[in-house]
């Protein structure tokens, strides 16, 4: 409890002190990374489970299926953010660009974000009301959607590693843009297997253990942390000329 309050009020700080670095910069000059990273604090602060308290007031499932919602949205952000971001490095763009190529991203993270969230609420609100599983319970209904998630899943990992792998090609001549792609890839590989361990184990587990919500809480806590010191505003601010291109040209990890 103490661990979750902890990371809620990091988390309200860390949001202020975005949001007033970033209130000089004009919204339409925020790259790809700042403006998901706006998303990803919301989404980490409901992820550390704010309501905590009212699901021992109200032993009912309401605030169970809440608390569903709010970790499967961090967790299908993360992967959208790790579609555009990785895409944008590829293409070399730092402005968050709409096509025809931008439906599937939408389309495959909706689509696991409902598989999951119908097996991880069924999942919790059951052993909510009947902690004891029996010999009369059924898992065919939540076997299907384990099964929906997982190739869901697979096919955005692949999707990630397709793009990964294109990035590293048009980066690893340039130094600074290397470095921008390391800061992002290399840790994401761990929250990317993380996720698949989160999903497997909300199926074959035995609910959320004590030690399994204290390494994913301190993980993505310290995941978005991480790509928010990384992708911190830079540079002089305002409308001027100047303060719109060092927006634009945010540097990463800049002295």
């Amino acid at each position: 409890m103490s661990l979750a309050i902890g990371f809620i009020t990091a988390n309200v700080l860390l949001f202020a002190a975005y949001l007033f670095c970033m209130r000089k910069h004009p919204f339409r000059t925020w790259d790809v990374h700042q403006r998901y990273l706006l998303f990803l604090l919301l989404a980490l602060f409901l992820y550390n489970d704010p309501l905590f308290a009212l699901k021992y007031i109200y032993w009912g499932w309401v605030f169970v299926f809440l608390d569903c919602i709010f970790k499967v949205i961090l967790l299908s952000l993360i992967l959208l953010y790790l579609l555009f971001g990785l895409d944008h490095v590829h293409h070399e763009e730092t402005k968050l660009q709409w096509g025809i190529a931008t439906f599937p991203k939408y389309a495959s993270v909706s689509l696991f974000f409902i598989f999951y969230l119908v097996m991880y609420s069924w999942e919790n609100i059951r052993d909510r009301i009947n902690p004891i599983f029996g010999v009369h319970d059924t898992l065919g209904g939540v076997s299907a959607f384990f099964v929906l998630t997982l190739l869901t899943y697979v096919v955005i990992v692949v999707w990630l590693s397709i793009i990964t792998f294109l990035s590293l090609r048009t980066v690893r001549h340039s130094p600074a843009q290397l470095k921008r792609f390391l800061f992002l890839a290399v840790p994401s590989v761990l929250v990317v297997i993380s996720e698949m361990a989160y999903v497997l184990m909300t199926f074959f587990g035995s609910g959320d253990t004590a030690v399994q919500l204290v390494f994913f809480t301190v993980l993505f806590n310290v995941y978005i942390c991480g790509l928010c010191f990384g992708f911190w505003p830079a540079g002089p601010a305002g409308n001027s000329p100047d303060a719109l291109e060092a927006a634009e040209e945010v540097k990463l990890l800049t002295s």
